[in-house]
């Protein structure tokens, strides 16, 4: 899970030294591709910076490495990279069906293993619906539309969503 990655040390690979940790995870919402991170350096009045996903050299347990020297750069527009979206903006957001049915809040994003893109959001139904059958997955390639407002997926795709075989995940 992409919030799996909230609070990992960025580090530089020549140096050592840790340059941050990982705030959020932005991300291509056509593609599913990750296009950078938000670090934030740490201290009180320091304000979250960009990592272009294209300095990222490893992706480990206890850390993001990156290439040595000046990778982190200043936000100097909304959004941070044209085109691309953060998880954690999406977090909370309603998921309706294209009827106008709301199927649950988004809780965050399923990130493929093997290509370190997202391949899907996660979402809920309410603390009652999640404890009684997990948290439902909906493919980033199914998603109509991802708004302002709510993230729009269509009517046919809820019958699937509801097959806990298909869309349940693993309890910790």
């Amino acid at each position: 899970m992409v919030g799996d990655l909230s609070g990992l040390a960025v580090v530089g690979e020549g140096s050592g030294s840790k340059l941050g940790k990982i705030q959020d995870v932005l991300f291509d919402p056509i593609s599913g591709s990750i296009t950078g991170f938000l670090v934030h350096p740490g201290g009180l009045f320091t304000k979250a910076q960009l990592l272009p996903s294209l300095a990222a050299r490893a992706l480990g347990a206890d850390a993001l490495m990156v290439e040595q020297g000046h990778v982190l750069q200043e936000i100097t527009s909304e959004p941070a990279i044209a085109g691309s979206l953060s998880v954690g903006s999406l977090n909370g957001r309603p998921i309706l069906d294209d009827t106008g049915k709301v199927l649950g809040k988004m809780t965050d994003a399923v990130l493929a293993e093997t290509t370190f893109a997202i391949e899907a959001l996660q979402y809920s139904s309410g603390v009652l619906g999640a404890m009684l059958h997990g948290k439902a997955i909906i493919p980033l390639t199914v998603v109509k539309a991802i708004g302002a407002d709510s993230i729009v997926v269509p009517a046919s795709y809820q019958a699937m969503a509801e097959k806990p075989e298909a869309t349940e995940t693993p309890q910790a």
